[in-house]
This record gives structure tokens, C-alpha cells and sequence, in this order.
């Protein structure tokens, strides 16, 4: 397969769009704003104009100024009667805007009076002897036949063709002049003479001040029609390649939260043949590799503690010989002696139980467990003179754990309450129900840890403290203990700061 880069991709998907877009926007506009403006008018100013060309023609032209304003009161748009010299005729008066002026001149078909000598605006005008009685509504003629009746219009009743055979106004054109600036919408049409003979020419303008406030001229529908075609051939450009990568940074943000979270069993697509699919690749291979590193350091740390345990167990065993034969003055040497071997003891134990955990987690059998028997269980494991645990919890709670990492969980966090806020106050465990799951919490009334801990204190070897000696505490694997038991059960774990005073650590396991 070929591999194509994503910016590739994403260029010749832009080029697509633009040519479609451009060419929707040629084919609307039809070479220029004028056509594109009256291509959609057209027909709307055809009608009203061979409407009002009739009614005019009817009156004398005293009563034309009327006869417009009363179209101007039905469609809300001036009306301006002009002959084809600029002259107005009929309706306000008004002075023609030197654009509006030159656009009239120069698209003038012929001379302004006088039988007509050519076509008017494309439609053929026939001297005539003189203009026919008005209202006569004798049979057309046959097809062909002088003064027959224009094509049927599907939309109205049928348009009567003009007195004196002269042809129907079907054309207009588009301009702006004036201030405030407005848009005059001009259509040649024949007017009577008021004398027997042929009609003149003249130019009826609509004004307004602007197309789109004014329902007669522009409605919204094709802009809308417009928008929508522009919006369907932009989302069938970039739909599938936004689908795609927002898909595959899913996955991969997915994947990236669960190694952060110590999971590298993670497996990212890498079908994409762009960069997307060599990211997800080294993504995967990132994982792998980590999972190797850190179960290398496991079996190194386990190996490590394992050898360790013959060599402590000798030294224990010498220790001891030499305290039974020790001078009085040597016995503080031999104490101290005794309490860092009985450390380092305690430092193996607990690396063999974290590297133990922590390695089971794949194949660790889950049962069913009895939330209050694993807590009371690790309460008598860890109380310590005075110090003691309140237990709440539900004598039928139950969780799918394992009975020994569960204990093992609670009883370091025990020890860990009584070791840093034993003195102040009582140690609490809890338990319940949430959903499906069941909620197990150890909180004490201690000073806690800073916020920027939280998540830190469940590392290995992570102390607050600088120190690490026995004074200040224990060896920095009790929290790391307790991660890694709930999590090779299938569980969560997090700490929290108490208000106003105090420090708690939830265990979150399958509810059973």
C-alpha cells in the first residue's frame, strides 16, 4: 500500500472544496453579481411589470403616477415611470442617479419615440395601424396568426400581449446610485403615446433600499438552498478524515492513560497508512518495551530480596550468638546492631510482597470475599498498644478479591494511619455499596500529605520526608504495596486530603 502523509491528505481535500465551492458559486452567479441578483428576481419583476405595462397603457398620462402608487402600496417597493432619454414620466419625482442615467442611455434600444424599428428587449415588435380596442376578447387567432395569444404561464392566468402588437418587457437590468445608495431594478416597456399609432419606449423602475428586506425581490430560500449545498460538499470533504482522526487520537489517548496508569497491555490500530498509523505503532512498541523494563526491574527487586532473605537470616542468627556473650558495655552496639538487621528485614519482606503483587496481577484467581472478615483480620494483624481501628461495616458486604491481598491492603494502610496520626486520634475503617462497586476506606485525623502527593505516595520508595531512617519512618513501599495488590485485583485505589483536618485512602473493588 502506498503511504500517503496526512498533509496530503487534508491539501487535496482542500483543493476538492474549494473547486466544489467555487463552482457552485460560478453556477449561482452566472458570470456576475447582476445576472446572479437577477436570475433570481426575474420572473417576480417580469410579471409585476407586464401587470403594470397593461394598466398603464389603459390610463391616460395624467392618471400613470396613480395607477404606481397604488403597486407601490401592495408591493413596498417606489415606483418610477422613465422614457428611454432619462425623462421621467410618471410617478414622485426624483432625480436619476448619474449611474442609474448612464446604465438607461446606454442599454436604450433604439430611439425613445417613433414606430419601433427592431426588436424590443428580444421580443419582436410589429408596427401596428394603430392599437386595437382595449378589452377585446375575441377568440385568438390560430397559431401563427397575427396578435395570438403569448404561451400559457403555468403559474397565473395567461399574460395578454400588449396593444398594438408590441412585445412583452422580458428583461430588466440591475443598478445602484442615489444617497443613501439604492438598488433601481429597471424594464423596458412599451408606453402609449397617447396619439393612434405604435407604443414608445420606456424603462419602468422598482427601488428599493435594499433586496433582501423587501420579500418581492430576494427571499431567503436559495441563500439557505446555497448554504446547504455549501455545508453538504464541505461535511462529504472532511467528514470521514475528521471521523477518522478523532477515532484514532481516541484510541490513542485511551492508550496513553493506561500505561500512564501502569497498564502497558494496550494495542493501538495501526491500519492508517499516514502518520496516524506510525504513531499508533510507536505507541505500541513504547508499550511493549516498557512493560519489559518494568517487569525487568520487578524480577530484578524480587531477585534481589530473595537472595538477601539467606544472608539476613544468618546475620540474625549471628546476633544473636554474639548478644549472649557480649560485655555490658557492648550491649547499646549490639541493640542497634539487632534493630538495622530486623530493617533491612522488614525492607525484604516488603519488596517481596510488592514485586509479588505487582507481577500476579494477570493471573491472580478472584473469589468472593467478606469485606468485614478481611478488615477485622488486618486490624489484629497491625494493632499496636494503644492504637486501634473503628470498624463500619456491613457484616454481608461482599467484593471479588483475593482474601490475602486484601488483607494485606488494609493492613498497611492501618499501619501507615497509626505510624503518621496514631497520636492524633482514631483510625477509621469504612465500607459501602456504590453501584457495583463497593468502597473500602481508611482515614485517620492526621495533618495528611501536600496536594502535589496525592498521586506521588503511591510510588516506590517515595517518602515525603528526606530522611530515611527508622526515626522518620518506614521504607516508602507501603502505599506501593497497597496499589499494586488492589490493582492485580481489578481494582482502584486513591488518596485524599480530609477538611479541615485528616488523611484518607479508598479502595475501590468489584461489588459480588
Amino acid at each position: 500500500m502506498a503511504v500517503r502523509s496526512l498533509r496530503t491528505k487534508i491539501l487535496l481535500l482542500a483543493l476538492l472544496n474549494l473547486a466544489g465551492l467555487a463552482a457552485l458559486v460560478l453556477f449561482q452567479m452566472r458570470g456576475n453579481f447582476e445576472s446572479f441578483i437577477l436570475s433570481s428576481i426575474r420572473e417576480r419583476v417580469m410579471g409585476v411589470t407586464h401587470e403594470l405595462a397593461l394598466e398603464l397603457y389603459e390610463n391616460e398620462a395624467e392618471d400613470r403616477t396613480a395607477v404606481l402608487g397604488k403597486y407601490r402600496a401592495r408591493l413596498g417597493v417606489d415606483l418610477y415611470l422613465f422614457d428611454n432619454n432619462g425623462t421621467q414620466l410618471a410617478g414622485p419625482r426624483v432625480e436619476l442617479p448619474p449611474q442609474v442615467r448612464a446604465k438607461l442611455v446606454a442599454g436604450r434600444p433604439g430611439p425613445s419615440n417613433g414606430p419601433p424599428t427592431g426588436p424590443l428587449l428580444g421580443l419582436p415588435s410589429r408596427p401596428s395601424p394603430g392599437p386595437p380596442p382595449w378589452g377585446d376578447e375575441r377568440p385568438p387567432p390560430p397559431d401563427g396568426g397575427p396578435g395570438r395569444r403569448p404561451p400559457e404561464d403555468t403559474r397565473g392566468p395567461p399574460l395578454r400581449p400588449l396593444p398594438g402588437g408590441s412585445g412583452l418587457p422580458n428583461s430588466a437590468f440591475l443598478a445602484q446610485g442615489g444617497s443613501p445608495n439604492y438598488y433601481w431594478i429597471g424594464s423596458r416597456i412599451p408606453i402609449h403615446s397617447g396619439e393612434e399609432g405604435p407604443a414608445i419606449r420606456g424603462t419602468l423602475f422598482l427601488v428599493a433600499d435594499s433586496l433582501w428586506r423587501h420579500g418581492f425581490f430576494l427571499s431567503f430560500a436559495p441563500a439557505i438552498g446555497f448554504v446547504l449545498a455549501a455545508l453538504t460538499i464541505s461535511a462529504l470533504c472532511w467528514l470521514p478524515l475528521i471521523r477518522g482522526l478523532t477515532q484514532s487520537v481516541r484510541q490513542m489517548q485511551k492508550a496513553t492513560g493506561q500505561i500512564a496508569n501502569g497498564h502497558f497491555e494496550v494495542n493501538v490500530s495501526e491500519s492508517r497508512s499516514d502518520e496516524i498509523g506510525a504513531l499508533g505503532a510507536s505507541i505500541n512498541q513504547m508499550a511493549g518495551k516498557l512493560k519489559s523494563l518494568i517487569e525487568g526491574q520487578k524480577l530484578f527487586l524480587a531477585g534481589v530480596a530473595h537472595e538477601l532473605r539467606s544472608p539476613l537470616a544468618r546475620m540474625e542468627l549471628e546476633v544473636e550468638l554474639l548478644g549472649r556473650g557480649a560485655l555490658p558495655g557492648q550491649q547499646p552496639q549490639l541493640t542497634d546492631l539487632r534493630e538495622d538487621v530486623e530493617h533491612l528485614r522488614g525492607l525484604v519482606d516488603e519488596l517481596l510482597s510488592f514485586t509479588k503483587s505487582s507481577m500476579r496481577g494477570e493471573q491472580l484467581p478472584l473469589v468472593t470475599v467478606n469485606v468485614v472478615d478481611a478488615v477485622q483480620h488486618a486490624a489484629s494483624m497491625e494493632a499496636v498498644g494503644p492504637w486501634h481501628a473503628q470498624i463500619d461495616v456491613d457484616e454481608n458486604l461482599q467484593v471479588l478479591a483475593d482474601h490475602d491481598y486484601l488483607v494485606r491492603a488494609v493492613a498497611n494502610l492501618l499501619r501507615n494511619a497509626y505510624r503518621y496520626a496514631g497520636a492524633d486520634g482514631p483510625v477509621n475503617v469504612t465500607a459501602k455499596r456504590i453501584g457495583n462497586n463497593v468502597s473500602i476506606v481508611v482515614s485517620d485525623n492526621g495533618a495528611g500529605v501536600p496536594e502535589r502527593a496525592l498521586e506521588e505516595v503511591f510510588k516506590p520508595f517515595y517518602r515525603i520526608e528526606t530522611a530515611r531512617d527508622r526515626k522518620s519512618g518506614g521504607t516508602g513501599l507501603g502505599l506501593a504495596i497497597v496499589r499494586s495488590s488492589v490493582e492485580a485485583m481489578k481494582g482502584t485505589v486513591k488518596a485524599r486530603n480530609l477538611k479541615p483536618r485528616g488523611f484518607a485512602v479508598e479502595i475501590n473493588l468489584r461489588a459480588q
